[in-house]
């Protein structure tokens, strides 16, 4: 399984190559026997939390000033022998860009 990894600061998203996740840098994450210490490595018993990990970085701003919201994707490698699942949503959004805008203004 192909999940893709984090390209610039532009447009993250679904739909390119690998897992269904694209843009940048491709990163591989293979869930068949994991080596001790690896991402995916389980305890004494094999049981494994889910992990997140980033599908890209954030995305640009959709305001240039007074407060707009960028998100980013984001893939749960899944638990495994009883582990605990990832918590939380597989996008998300963060406020950027709080400058006031010149002449008090929105942003536009």
């Amino acid at each position: 399984m192909d999940v893709g990894g984090g390209g610039g600061g532009g447009a993250g998203g679904a739909g390119g190559a690998g897992g269904g996740f694209g843009g940048g840098d491709m990163k591989e994450y293979s869930l068949e026997s994991p080596e001790a210490g690896s991402l995916l490595a389980g305890g004494a018993n094999g049981k494994r939390n889910g992990k997140w990990i980033d599908v890209a970085d954030w995305n640009e701003c959709n305001m240039p000033c007074g407060g707009g919201t960028q998100f980013k994707e984001r893939f749960c490698i899944p638990p495994a022998n009883g582990g605990r699942g990832c918590m939380g949503p597989t996008r998300i959004e963060r406020i950027c860009n709080t400058s006031p805008c010149a002449g008090g203004a929105g942003g536009a």
